[in-house]
């Protein structure tokens, strides 16, 4: 049986193959003498674990062998499970029965709880762990004519299925039958030879057959306690019989408080909704005791589940179980994995395959509906015309889904993740299939965990963040109405994470299924507190995630905001490119609601370093110059000056017009060009829009108001009063990438113009500005500056632009400049000169550092030929 502490074993059993069983009345009637409602219930103990190792073929024909493979039984006309109404009650009872003095690791319902809510939800649209992948057809040898039972009860046309296969969803061919003949020892009104009815079931359905032989504890023989296999099993299924469901709802016609109870209403049990908790607590603290009476009173009246089974009865059943999962279900889910991957999966993966998928998913998916016989009903397993599935079980996403429940049960976790992974990209954005891919984040999740829980998936386990793909589960679960299946989720990612000692994220599930977001917030804040100094970068990015989502749900946006600025930060920065992506993306999202609030905090992207910062009268260098040293121009125009301009004697001073650490000199209509460099120091891209830089205008005697008016425009260039900002509509940053920005400053009038920082829009959503703050010169002039602790450093005004009067200002071009010269060779280059200031000049001089390399010509020498 299963161990509580195995969470993956609960995942293998709760998402193992199930078997339809179709029986014979007189096979029932067999299983009833054993005190159990169907044959299925008999052979449902051997299944819950196929002692042994099983040999399985994975997607690529590689074999592995398998510890405690399962597989579930379950009568075929009973696949859409019990009424959620009969889960509730048993659940109820549950409770109030399991009341422990002493505390225990899980709460003593909670199991109950979990195999109800995981087990037994039946047959649904949006996955196929609960439709049959075989069907075991049972017949008794007491019958007249077993093998022509045999041939009229198998599944073998849509007339002889139950009215759920109608639906569409569930598909028809049952890929692999198997016969049983059971012969009741105990009947000795049966005379019977059974041997010779296997002979001829043998000849009519070839292999797949098997006689069993039970019923064969005598009245005298002693007591066999390995009988007792069905307790356990019985006493999880006993609140959900027939029986006692015809009474439950009985009882649930006549109670107004239970008006209404659906299958979508089972999720209320996880979000603490009021009517469940005072139905509980009513019944725990005024029933008790009499819920004691009568759990006394069902005690002294105990069933013996296989009264008549001997220790070969049950030994042959085991074996007959194993054998059938070795030599027939796992072949058959081998073949099928095999025919689905080569026949529809590979399609896909090409180019044409893709763009097939993209206009299915825009052009939307055509559903065949047909089905009508000729009396004019609708057959079963045919879609009938009011059939609102949005995938019938023919369609390629539901095969490819298919495909990937099977290599799941056959633990090809890998190949299953890349299958649900594929189909994904069908589900999403359809909003008739939100159920379809909530099941499909489910599944990537607990893929992830099962390779991390399994030591033969081999590589490493899948990387994936298994708690955002189970929030997305959770979230479109409860928005398709199916708040059952969100419950199911969360209880099989905590039995993954609970075999893994992941009592944190376990915890943190726990908590918000049952929607104490508040004790939760106050749990993760109480956590930060104790890991704030560890140094643990990635627990508390985790905590920091948690608490913001959190703030953000319990109505507190601003915290939430600044919460998940912590996690932009660039020394917290240690997630992976899917967990910063999310992380960005809850960001902008919180954001949005907040947008019109003043004196938020400063958003850490991009990052601005800070001394790259440079003011400069010559536009960046083009691709392919090469730098000169400042100190080569510095001793070229100091020449030109002393013996170009001095030929008269008067003195003649060059000023600079950037000076060190002082204000930057420039006149009227002169271009200023403001370099710096940003860092992404994300794993992920970042876009950025109206990169512009922030400047406010000093005149000399009016202070006009500049406006933002600046703010929305996605010109090249934001015109104001005193001077024109040059703006870069769109820049996208790649993962951890610097780059080098020019933007440029166009003054207007005569004054001061401070520079102050960058504009810019993250996302087309977060405004920023970051403020420049330029360091001058390191300073070492006194013997206090040079032993201080902290270095002093000269303020820089290099951003502080004094605008003089109009100028001229020469742009020079050259046109066909080598970049390579051979000795001796000679090549002609145009020089362009064009004054784009508003003054005229004269006496234009030119300075060379080699005068002898050069030789200056005439415009009308152009076209003359160059030897």
């Amino acid at each position: 049986m299963l161990v509580d502490g195995d969470g993956s074993r609960f995942v293998h059993l709760a998402l193992s193959p199930l078997v339809g069983v179709a029986a014979t009345v007189e096979a029932e009637a067999i299983a009833h003498a054993n005190n159990l409602p169907t044959v299925a219930h008999l052979l449902g103990p051997f299944g819950t674990r196929v002692e042994g190792k099983v040999n399985i073929l994975d997607s690529q024909g590689h074999a592995a062998n398998h510890e405690g493979f399962s597989l579930r039984f379950a009568p075929l006309h009973q696949l859409a499970g019990p009424p959620l109404a009969a889960i509730k009650s048993a659940l109820i009872d549950s409770v109030s029965n399991s009341h422990h003095p002493i505390p225990l690791n899980d709460a003593p319902w909670y199991h109950t709880y979990r195999n109800y809510v995981c087990k037994y939800n039946g047959a649904s649209e949006h996955e196929t762990f609960n439709h049959p992948v075989a069907c075991i057809v049972v017949a008794s040898t007491s019958a007249p004519d077993p093998i022509a039972q045999l041939s009229a009860l198998a599944p073998s046309s849509p007339e002889k299925l139950p009215a759920i296969f109608g639906n569409g969803y569930m598909d028809t061919q049952i890929a692999h039958k198997y016969y049983v003949l059971l012969h009741d020892i105990a009947n000795e009104n049966n005379s019977v030879n059974p041997d010779i009815l296997f002979t001829q079931m043998k000849k009519q359905f070839g292999l797949s057959c098997r006689l069993i032989r039970v019923n064969s504890k005598r009245p005298n023989d002693p007591e066999y306690h390995e009988s007792k296999v069905w307790d356990s099993f019985m006493t999880e299924w006993t609140p959900l019989l027939d029986e006692k469901i015809d009474d439950l709802n009985t009882s649930l016609k006549t109670s107004p408080s239970n008006a209404g109870v659906s299958r979508k209403s089972l999720g209320a049990l996880t979000y603490s909704e009021i009517e469940l908790n005072s139905t509980v607590l009513s019944v725990t603290i005024e029933n008790s005791k009499s819920n004691q009476d009568v759990s006394t009173e069902i005690a002294k009246e105990k069933i013996i589940y296989g009264n008549l089974m001997s220790e070969n009865d049950v030994k042959s059943l085991e074996i007959f179980v194993r054998e059938f999962v070795v030599q027939s279900l796992l072949p058959s889910m081998e073949r099928s994995v095999q025919h689905w991957n080569e026949q529809v999966a590979s399609s896909r993966r090409g180019f044409t395959g893709r763009l097939f998928t993209a206009g299915r998913r825009f052009l939307g998916t055509a559903v065949s509906q047909t089905g009508q016989n000729k009396s004019g009903t609708t057959s079963p397993g045919s879609i009938s015309p009011e059939s609102t599935i949005p995938f019938p079980h023919t369609s390629v996403e539901l095969i490819l889904r298919k495909l990937a429940d099977y290599s799941f049960m056959l633990r090809d976790y890998k190949f299953a993740y890349s299958q649900y992974d594929s189909v994904k990209k069908d589900f999403s954005g359809n909003e008739r299939a939100i159920k379809h891919f909530a099941g499909i984040q489910e599944m990537l999740a607990l893929c992830v965990l099962m390779t991390r829980n399994d030591g033969s998936s081999g590589g490493g386990g899948l990387r994936g963040n298994v708690e955002s793909l189970l929030e997305s589960a959770i979230a479109n679960y409860l928005d398709s109405g199916m708040s059952i299946y969100a419950t199911r989720a969360t209880m099989l990612v905590y039995e993954c994470l609970k075999s893994k000692d992941g009592w944190k994220e376990a915890g943190g599930l726990l908590l918000r299924m049952v929607g104490e977001r508040e004790h939760a917030l106050r749990c993760y804040l109480s956590a930060q507190k104790v890991y704030e100094a560890s140094g643990w970068a990635l627990i508390e990015d985790h905590n920091n995630f948690t608490t913001g989502r959190l703030q953000f749900h319990l109505g507190d946006p601003i915290t939430s905001y600044k919460t998940f600025i912590k996690l932009l930060e660039e020394s917290n920065l240690g997630q992976s490119t899917e967990r910063q992506a999310e992380h960005l993306k809850e960001f902008l999202h919180v954001y949005k609601s907040i947008q019109k609030v003043e004196n938020l905090p400063q958003t850490p992207l991009p990052v601005l370093l800070h001394q790259t910062v440079s003011v400069s009268l010559v536009q960046k260098l083009q691709a392919g110059q090469t730098s000169v040293n400042d100190a080569v121009w510095d001793k070229m125009e100091n020449d030109l000056v002393e013996n170009g301009f001095n030929k008269n004697g008067k003195p003649v001073k060059l000023m600079k017009a950037v000076r060190d650490g002082g204000n930057t000199i420039c006149a009227v209509g002169e271009p200023v060009f403001v370099s710096f460099e940003v860092k992404n120091p994300l794993q992920i891209p970042l876009l950025f829009n109206d990169i512009s830089l922030f400047a406010r205008f000093d005149p000399s005697q009016a202070k006009p108001s500049l406006g933002d008016d600046h703010k929305s425009s996605r010109e090249l260039k934001h015109c104001y009063e005193f001077f024109d900002l040059e703006n870069i509509p769109k820049l996208t940053l790649e993962a951890n990438e610097t780059r080098r920005i020019q933007l440029t400053v166009f003054p207007k009038f005569e004054g001061e113009i401070a520079i102050d920082g960058i504009n810019l829009t993250l996302s087309d959503t977060i405004p920023i500005f970051i403020t420049f703050a330029k360091r001058g010169r390191r300073l070492n002039d006194t013997q206090k500056q040079r032993c201080s602790e902290q270095p002093v450093y000269a303020v820089d005004n290099t951003l502080k632009l004094s605008v003089t009067s109009p100028m001229p200002v020469l742009d020079i071009v050259f046109h066909a400049f080598p970049s390579v010269l051979l000795n001796g060779q000679v090549e002609r280059a145009i020089l362009e000169i064009t004054n784009k200031g508003h003054r005229g000049l004269k006496d234009l001089k030119v300075k060379l550092s080699h005068p002898q390399f050069f030789e200056f010509g005439r415009v009308e020498q152009t076209d003359l030929p160059i030897y």
